[in-house]
């Protein structure tokens, strides 16, 4: 669907130009995804299966002669398919992003910008992920504030930036409009639902028994010292994900970036509109590169914490 889309605006995005490239025979980029596809797919497959096999030859036998089989753990396995999957594209990123060089203007985008953008998703995620532990810790989680907190979840990002610039922002004085208060407001807002459902499943992965035992601590101490501790494992996954979602987030960006100020995401969709593939391609790999840091972090200081 986003393929017809973006051919029928005449947008000739990366995926676009990779289907077109097939369709039309180009030997040297057909060629490098058939190669890439075979790399990260077919050989990983040979070497799982050979594992596998290895293992099964080599099981203990028990006294009547009978071997025992290891019990093969296929939802990891199908993860790390699925990984692999996912990796192809980014080898043929890493092919158009080579072809050019890299300007100065798209060095600024991807070193201040993007650190300034990446502490600023940090903030609000960690934020959204907070408000969702203590909505989830507190009990009060009803069926009807998870209807209210998942509507802007569902509905179009634009309509909450809409909201926004049309009730609030003619408001604020001029400094509060020039800054990013409003964009973090409305993104907030609208990943929400994914802190609160994070927080649920933290609050409700603690044992019962533990939870009633809890019970009788204070408040305060047994949201910190309890069920804080036992939660930063989901939490900080819960936090990954909501920025990952604020570092993609299209439609609020547009309507409430302060003049001057030029998010990545929204670089990177005006290079894939003005077929700037190289510059697009090198601008996602600075993307990736952010996200994948991010979660390097936490996983580092979740084991820290362990």
């Amino acid at each position: 669907l986003r393929l017809e889309i973006a051919e029928f605006a005449g947008v000739q995005t990366i995926p676009v130009r990779i289907l077109g490239a097939f369709t039309a025979l180009e030997s040297d980029v057909e060629g490098w995804i058939l190669v890439a596809i075979t790399l990260l797919i077919v050989v990983p497959l040979a070497w799982l299966t050979l594992r596998a096999l290895g293992r099964w030859i080599e099981a203990p036998q028990s006294p009547s002669g009978d071997r025992f089989r290891p019990t093969v753990r296929w939802p990891a396995v199908a993860v790390w398919l699925i990984v692999l999957i996912q990796l192809a594209p980014l080898v043929a990123l890493l092919r158009v992003a080579f072809d050019a060089p890299i300007q100065a203007g798209e060095i600024e985008l991807m070193t201040t910008t993007l650190a300034s953008e990446s502490l600023r998703g940090l903030v609000v995620a960690l934020a959204v992920v907070w408000f969702g532990f203590s909505v989830a810790e507190s009990g009060r989680l009803r069926s009807s504030t998870v209807l209210l907190l998942a509507l802007p979840l569902l509905l179009p990002g634009s309509l909450i930036g809409l909201a926004l610039v049309e009730s609030v922002q003619h408001h604020l004085p001029i400094a509060v409009a020039e800054t990013t208060l409003l964009l973090s407001i409305a993104q907030g807002v609208r990943f929400s639902a994914v802190g609160v459902l994070f927080g649920w499943l933290a609050v409700n992965s603690i044992p019962l028994a533990e939870r009633h035992a809890a019970a009788w601590v204070e408040e305060r101490p047994r949201r910190y010292r309890v069920y804080l501790v036992r939660c930063l494992p989901i939490l900080s996954t819960g936090l990954l994900v909501v920025f990952a979602l604020i570092l993609g987030e299209v439609e609020c960006a547009h309507l409430l970036s302060p003049a001057g100020y030029l998010p990545p995401v929204l670089a990177l969709y005006q290079m894939l509109h003005f077929r700037f593939d190289e510059q697009a391609a090198q601008v996602s790999l600075s993307l990736i590169l952010a996200c994948s840091l991010v979660t390097l972090s936490l996983m580092r200081w979740g084991r820290g914490l362990r």
